[in-house]
């Protein structure tokens, strides 16, 4: 078979110049699980924060303050608090036009302990905080005695703390006249770091004064 003629014979191709525009990097699909006891948090770290990517001027031009680059999936799997590592990035699409986006950017996610709620089955003594010059706790006659507690915290603290971690206790000062020679006072608790007691039963207390009470 010969060619014998082709129409048109020439054909007009318009080259663009390639020039490079630096665009936002954000995190893609964080996948696989953490150590039991701990969630997805925040992404703490992207570096660097933008990539270039290199097109025609035309095509760079559409490009707006919103649109960013994706990283791909990223796996937190077996890690615990701050899970870091090397990932790709995903092309850029615009327009139904794709752009690859060589190379890699640093990121690492914050790995959150789940927090858990534990309710104290051995009640707790309530302490009394006696008016002195250096407000040292003491003991008074205080109904009830002693009060059941529940505590929110990260699951790997919470469930390892024993009652003499947390106090509960009675500031004196804060007694509220509630009849002749009785008076109430809401409990406070002191916690460990990152732990907060949520429920004290009762919350309130009553104390008699020397009189009332010997009477």
């Amino acid at each position: 078979v010969t060619v014998a003629n082709i129409q048109p014979p020439i054909i007009n191709i318009r080259l663009s110049k390639l020039i490079t525009r630096y665009i936002n990097v954000e995190a893609g699909e964080i996948v696989g699980n953490p150590q039991e006891g701990y969630a997805v948090g925040r992404i703490h770290q992207i570096d660097p924060v933008a990539r270039p990517i290199s097109a025609s001027r035309e095509f760079l031009s559409k490009i707006t303050s919103t649109d960013v680059i994706r990283t791909k999936a990223f796996s937190v799997e077996g890690g615990k608090g701050l899970v870091g590592g090397m990932v790709e990035l995903e092309p850029f699409e615009k327009d139904g036009v794709s752009v690859d986006v060589p190379g890699f950017v640093y990121m690492t996610v914050e790995l959150d302990e789940i927090p858990a709620e534990r309710r104290f089955e051995t009640p707790f003594e309530v302490r009394a905080l006696v008016d002195t010059p250096f407000d040292r706790y003491g003991r008074l006659n205080l109904t009830p005695p002693s009060v059941h507690v529940t505590a929110s915290g990260p699951k790997t603290i919470v469930d390892k703390m024993t009652a003499g971690e947390i106090i509960i206790y009675a500031d004196m000062k804060d007694r509220i006249p509630a009849a002749a020679g009785e008076f109430n006072i809401k409990l406070k608790a002191v916690t460990p770091s990152r732990v907060r007691v949520t429920r004290i039963e009762p919350d309130t207390v009553k104390w008699m004064s020397g009189d009332a009470a010997n009477g």
